[in-house]
């Protein structure tokens, strides 16, 4: 289960995008407006945002190419009890929701729990050609199954798709066919998903890859816990082949050579009931849990409390972790920055395809900014010059590049300063 009553937490990423779908787009709610979330979302047009009330929506829904907002209740409050308590359910006759016409990040699905789809491919998320975000969710107990083949993807289904996939609960899932069955939580096939702080456990492949199949893709994973999936064949958290994959500061049952990879149970404090939480000393278990404060530290946890982000402001690995890696707090204020440097949110954010990087010293210093991609692959160097102390501005091009999360580092003389940004075409 995901933790109640917490309000306004978020990945920064997510509240951009939010914040501009709200803004200029219609707000809905269902079933104020709408008795139903496909009628909703066909009267729509680009911007939209649909808020769905709490209840059980027996619904197969797909996004018909609007790039649009459809959350719960828990956008405008913060509350996590909406994630729960507002389901969209597949009743078993096709996939819970679809992305197959051109969707981008724009794109959002947040705060829900999307169980009991049933289909060839991407029984919970079908992304075939789309990029949708899909944040903040419990996917559970979604079953890909192929009568003439294999099933893909029980989870979550991703064909030439650089979707955003974060912060979700990924359970229960399986996949199977008269061939078997391919990545009973994520599927990934001629792909590049992001897959940032998901809790992957207790997914069954009835052949290969329980927790994540790839094949033919580069995903980019961090941050995330896989643990005791099942495959009946081979690769019962992972199943890699011909991938350029990048996985690193994540807790793999069985092992995976990365960067700040580690194998230990994550210490869930109650997952016999799926509350899949991490332990915590501080606040009365018996364990501290191995991924508490072992994140990727280009993010940083958006509150500490006993729900979210224990210990101290180092990422936790999981869904119950991260969520911000921008230096600012939950209400957008500064952090304390040493006096050397100051460097600030570009500006616009997301961008297409330019923007501005601005930063101030207070002393003159030889200064290096460079802009890098989440495999950490350099980019572009904007500059690798002294200058005199003041504010120093610089613009970024980024119109051969494709749509997604980048960072740009600032690197003094004593110190290294890091943000991302958008990039939405």
């Amino acid at each position: 289960m995901l933790p109640a009553g917490n309000r306004f937490l978020g990945f920064i990423i997510i509240i951009i995008l939010i914040t501009s779908a709200t803004l200029y787009g219609r707000l809905r709610y269902i079933p104020d407006d709408y008795t139903n979330i496909q009628t909703a979302i066909n009267d729509s047009g680009g911007g939209d945002t649909l808020i769905v009330r709490p209840g059980t929506y027996y619904e197969n829904i797909n996004f018909n190419g609007q790039n649009l907002v459809l959350a719960s209740e828990m956008l405008l409050t913060g509350d996590y009890n909406y994630i729960e308590t507002t389901i969209l359910d597949g009743d078993s006759s096709d996939a819970v929701l679809t992305f197959a016409n051109g969707e981008g990040p724009s794109s959002l699905v947040y705060g829900f729990t999307i169980q009991h789809g049933k289909s060839h491919d991407g029984a919970g998320v079908f992304c075939d050609g789309a990029s949708p975000i899909i944040a903040y969710n419990i996917i559970r107990n979604n079953y890909a199954y192929r009568p003439t083949g294999g099933g893909n993807g029980g989870g979550v289904y991703c064909s030439y798709s650089n979707a955003i996939i974060m912060n979700n609960l990924i359970a229960h899932n399986q996949c199977s066919g008269v061939y078997g069955g391919f990545g009973a939580g994520i599927a990934s096939r001629n792909a590049v998903p992001i897959i940032i702080n998901n809790t992957i456990t207790r997914n069954l492949s009835n052949q290969l890859g329980g927790g994540l199949f790839s094949t033919y893709s580069n995903p980019v994973v961090t941050n995330c816990i896989f643990w005791n999936n099942e495959a009946v064949d081979e690769g019962n958290e992972l199943y890699i082949h011909e991938s350029d994959f990048s996985i690193t500061y994540s807790d793999i049952f069985a092992g995976y050579a990365g960067q700040g990879n580690i194998n230990s149970n994550p210490e869930f404090r109650d997952p016999a009931n799926d509350d899949f939480r991490l332990m915590s000393t501080e606040y009365g278990y018996s364990y501290d849990s191995p991924c508490i404060d072992t994140g990727n530290p280009l993010f940083k946890d958006h509150i500490l409390s006993e729900l979210w982000g224990l210990g101290t402001v180092t990422s936790d690995m999981g869904a119950f972790g991260g969520g911000d890696s921008t230096g600012t707090d939950i209400f957008g204020e500064i952090r304390s920055i040493p006096d050397k440097i100051a460097l600030n949110q570009n500006y616009p954010n997301p961008f297409n395809p330019v923007t501005k990087i601005d930063f101030n010293l207070n002393e003159p210093q030889h200064v290096i900014l460079k802009v890098f991609n989440l495999l950490g692959q350099e980019i572009e160097s904007l500059i690798d010059n002294t200058l005199e102390a003041g504010s120093h501005s610089v613009t970024f091009d980024a119109s051969k590049l494709s749509s997604g999360v980048y960072y740009y580092t600032l690197k003094t003389n004593d110190r290294v300063e890091s943000r991302s940004m958008v990039l939405m075409k």
